[in-house]
Protein backbone atom coordinates (compact mmCIF):
# COMPACT_ATOMS: atom_id res chain seq x y z
CA UNK A 1 0.00 0.00 0.00
CA UNK A 2 1.27 3.19 -0.99
CA UNK A 3 0.40 4.77 2.28
CA UNK A 4 3.07 2.84 3.57
CA UNK A 5 5.48 5.03 2.43
CA UNK A 6 3.90 8.44 3.54
CA UNK A 7 6.21 9.92 6.24
CA UNK A 8 3.95 10.65 9.96
CA UNK A 9 4.31 14.45 8.75
CA UNK A 10 2.75 12.94 4.99
CA UNK A 11 -0.33 11.19 6.46
CA UNK A 12 -1.12 13.84 8.65
CA UNK A 13 -1.21 16.19 5.80
CA UNK A 14 -2.94 13.60 4.13
CA UNK A 15 -5.58 13.45 6.67
CA UNK A 16 -5.99 17.00 6.44
CA UNK A 17 -6.65 16.73 2.63
CA UNK A 18 -9.05 13.96 3.22
CA UNK A 19 -11.04 16.16 5.88
CA UNK A 20 -11.19 19.08 2.95
CA UNK A 21 -8.91 21.07 4.96
CA UNK A 22 -6.81 23.64 2.77
CA UNK A 23 -3.12 23.73 2.43
CA UNK A 24 -3.05 27.06 4.51
CA UNK A 25 -5.56 25.45 7.38
CA UNK A 26 -3.33 22.32 7.64
CA UNK A 27 -0.01 24.73 8.00
CA UNK A 28 -1.87 26.02 10.46
CA UNK A 29 -2.93 23.05 12.79
CA UNK A 30 0.51 21.36 11.92
CA UNK A 31 2.64 24.74 12.83
CA UNK A 32 4.58 24.76 9.67
CA UNK A 33 4.85 26.83 7.05
CA UNK A 34 2.71 26.93 4.13
CA UNK A 35 5.39 25.83 1.45
CA UNK A 36 6.43 22.92 4.14
CA UNK A 37 2.76 21.94 3.63
CA UNK A 38 2.73 22.66 -0.27
CA UNK A 39 6.16 20.48 -0.59
CA UNK A 40 4.33 17.36 1.08
CA UNK A 41 1.24 17.44 -0.98
CA UNK A 42 3.31 17.47 -3.86
CA UNK A 43 5.79 14.23 -2.22
CA UNK A 44 2.12 12.81 -1.37
CA UNK A 45 0.63 13.65 -4.97
CA UNK A 46 4.06 11.74 -6.39
CA UNK A 47 3.91 8.94 -4.15
CA UNK A 48 0.47 8.13 -5.58
CA UNK A 49 0.69 9.31 -8.65
CA UNK A 50 -1.73 11.63 -9.14
CA UNK A 51 -2.13 15.28 -10.43
CA UNK A 52 -5.22 16.68 -7.67
CA UNK A 53 -6.67 16.37 -4.88
CA UNK A 54 -9.91 14.97 -6.49
CA UNK A 55 -7.47 11.72 -7.94
CA UNK A 56 -5.67 11.79 -4.32
CA UNK A 57 -9.28 10.88 -3.19
CA UNK A 58 -10.19 8.06 -5.60
CA UNK A 59 -6.64 6.94 -5.15
CA UNK A 60 -7.17 6.54 -0.78
CA UNK A 61 -10.64 4.97 -1.58
CA UNK A 62 -9.10 2.11 -3.95
CA UNK A 63 -6.96 1.78 -0.78
CA UNK A 64 -9.98 1.67 1.55
CA UNK A 65 -7.69 4.37 3.57
CA UNK A 66 -11.14 6.53 3.89
CA UNK A 67 -13.15 6.10 7.03
CA UNK A 68 -16.59 7.32 5.94
CA UNK A 69 -17.52 8.53 8.99
CA UNK A 70 -14.25 10.80 9.27
CA UNK A 71 -16.04 14.28 9.44
CA UNK A 72 -13.77 17.48 9.14
CA UNK A 73 -14.66 18.77 12.49
CA UNK A 74 -12.78 15.69 13.78
CA UNK A 75 -10.05 15.91 12.13
CA UNK A 76 -9.49 19.62 13.28
CA UNK A 77 -10.58 18.53 16.90
CA UNK A 78 -7.71 15.95 16.83
CA UNK A 79 -5.16 17.75 15.83
CA UNK A 80 -6.03 20.66 17.94
CA UNK A 81 -5.96 18.13 20.67
CA UNK A 82 -2.39 17.05 19.88
CA UNK A 83 -1.41 20.52 19.20
CA UNK A 84 -2.20 21.39 22.75
CA UNK A 85 -0.49 18.47 24.26
CA UNK A 86 2.78 19.82 22.81
CA UNK A 87 2.43 22.49 24.03
CA UNK A 88 2.68 21.40 28.08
Amino acid sequence: MIRNLLTKAEMRVLNGILAGATNEQIAEVMRRSLQTIKNQVVSIFNKYDVNSRSELIIATLKEDMIRWDHSRHEWFKEQNSTKESTRS
